[in-house]
């Protein structure tokens, strides 16, 4: 603490965003805390919303030079968070982002500048040093599990525990389901009967959800709700794409990416942010449409 506000942020920069959280929870009064995941994509929704400014609107140089530091910063944050599925999205997004958004050549240049000076300079501030720790070997054992599976005892990623009961439980009531109260203990008793040792968080072996939201509605409301939810994303992105809305359409791309790893729309920090900022997308789509847009 007699370090000045530098020297503090390049410290905590050495040791993994949940690693910092875990030891400040243990040792010190925390008034507010976030998963990773829902924190990157509260930070990748402002950058979107900065990029629509800047490429979409009229604004005057200082407000985009404003928004290119704190989208510059945001994107250090989300780097820094380690939350892979936004990580991938926003990848994605800055690929894609000068050819879909600007027309002229010289803003599709700024922006690449833009993009690859944030990429330097994280680098050499050391951002990506602390990807290799236990979350992100997490990652790579589960691809390797799923291109050629190994026995379950092998020490795998505890994701494949998660998904091999969540599987389980689903051939069992595939339609209908087991009903959104039923969904925990159900995988509780499949952890126990099959002495798999989930480990998180203050917990073992216990309340460990399915880590994936679209096998978590298929456990809850059975398949039906599952089609309606894909059918409410597949509708939304074609809307978007006909109209030519990239910023609604790479929203979506974070938020059904993120689904995959994370329960997402369980959690209150989640289902705000996408029940409000979806519903202001799509309504602006609409009035377009109407406008014959």
């Amino acid at each position: 603490m007699d370090k000045n506000i530098i020297e503090q942020a390049l410290a905590i920069n050495t040791y993994p965003y949940e690693f910092v959280l875990s030891k400040a929870e243990k040792h010190l009064n925390v008034f507010f805390e976030t998963h990773k995941v829902y924190l990157s994509l509260q930070f990748l929704t402002a950058i979107l919303l900065s990029i629509n400014l800047i490429a979409n609107f009229k604004i005057d140089i200082f407000k985009k030079i404003l928004l290119g530091i704190l989208s510059f910063l945001f994107v250090l944050a989300i780097v820094y968070s380690q939350a892979i599925t936004t990580v991938l999205a926003l990848v994605i997004i800055l690929v894609l982002a000068p050819f879909l958004y600007f027309k002229g050549r010289l803003e599709k240049i700024i922006f690449g500048i833009g993009v690859l000076s944030c990429l330097t300079l994280g680098w050499m501030a050391g951002l990506l040093d602390t990807y290799k720790n236990k979350n992100t070997d997490s990652i790579t054992k589960l691809l390797d599990y799923v291109i050629s599976p190994i026995p379950m005892e092998e020490g795998v990623d505890k994701r494949i525990y998660i998904y091999d009961c969540s599987i389980n439980l689903i051939k069992k009531e595939i339609l209908f389901g087991y009903g959104v109260g039923n969904v925990q203990q159900k995988l509780n008793d499949c952890y126990q009967e099959k002495n798999y040792v989930v480990t998180e968080f203050r917990s073992l072996g216990s309340e460990i959800n399915t880590h994936n939201y679209y096998f978590h509605m298929w456990l809850s409301a059975g398949l039906f709700a599952l089609l309606f939810l894909l059918y409410m994303f597949g509708h939304n992105f074609y809307i978007a794409l006909k109209l030519k809305n990239f910023t609604f359409l790479f929203f979506l791309l974070m938020f059904s990416l993120s689904l995959l790893t994370e329960n997402v729309l369980v959690r209150m920090y989640g289902v705000f942010l996408f029940a409000v900022m979806n519903s202001l997308f799509y309504s602006n789509c609409k009035i377009d449409a109407g406008n014959g847009e």
